[in-house]
């Protein structure tokens, strides 16, 4: 498998899946479970492709950790949790 940077910096998305052959074929999400969990990098998954998510900075570290504090105890109310990172929630369906 190999993974490229997409368009303008974007993230990238895995090309090649064996022996370096073009053209990927979509992922199982059992494929990408086993294949992820020995990456160093985090990676996103959409539809049967991956995409490389980029490192976090400082600055935006303090935000997440911010906003996390200040919902946790509205959502403990409401039984909700907060999770700020390496967590893997699964969608039907993704739309924006």
């Amino acid at each position: 498998m190999r993974i490229v940077m997409g368009a303008q910096g974007g993230p990238s998305r895995v090309l090649n899946r064996r022996y370096g052959e073009p053209g990927a074929q979509p992922l199982s999400p059992e494929e990408y479970l086993e294949w992820e969990h020995g990456q160093a990098t985090r990676h996103e998954y959409v539809n049967g492709y991956v995409y490389a998510m980029s490192g976090v900075s400082r600055r935006h570290s303090r935000i997440t950790m911010n906003i996390a504090v200040t919902l946790r105890p509205s959502a403990t109310e409401r039984g909700c949790r907060i999770h700020q990172a390496e967590v893997k929630l699964a969608l039907d369906k993704i739309f924006w």
